[in-house]
């Protein structure tokens, strides 16, 4: 049998762990519960063998639900929250705030024109009961790149 040498071991960090980071040190500081994960107190059921997950970080308030997704291409994360609200799956209005992970300029700029599109459109068919923003950030800036995204989660909260 022949021996490995010289072999490294790469470890896999969790990009959407790092991005979720400041806006839970926000929760702790204010000592507010949020809901996350693919626990069963954070999906929105859609039958006896399908569910939503119901945001990578929500927090919910008495008027609304403020939600955080974090991705790295795609819509589904933002269509899902149209579909709830137009089948009464969720009652409460939705602020959602969604953060894209680009590695670089142009990484997703289609993703991202047709986030824009879909969420203007939501906003036309959902009225006052949905808001979004949408941020970029690189893995090696997180923090620096989401400050803006944190501090509206934080006036949200505090609202």
């Amino acid at each position: 049998m022949a021996e490995i040498k010289n072999v490294a071991v790469v470890t896999r960090s969790s990009h959407e762990r790092q991005a979720l980071e400041p806006f839970e040190e926000v929760l702790r500081r204010y000592r507010l519960q949020g809901f996350s994960k693919q626990r069963l107190d954070n999906r929105i059921v859609l039958r006896a063998s399908g569910y939503f997950q119901f945001g990578d970080l929500r927090v919910n308030t008495e008027t609304r639900h403020i939600i955080i997704e974090v991705d790295h291409g795609g819509v589904t994360n933002l269509v899902k929250y149209w579909y709830c609200l137009k089948k009464g799956l969720i009652k409460n209005p939705i602020v959602l705030i969604h953060l894209y992970r680009k590695n670089t300029e142009g990484d997703y700029a289609s993703h991202i024109e047709l986030w824009e599109f879909l969420k203007k459109q939501m906003g036309r068919k959902l009225d006052d009961r949905f808001t979004a923003e949408i941020f970029t950030y690189h893995p090696d800036r997180i923090r620096e790149n989401l400050a803006d995204a944190v501090n509206l989660f934080e006036r949200l909260l505090l609202s």
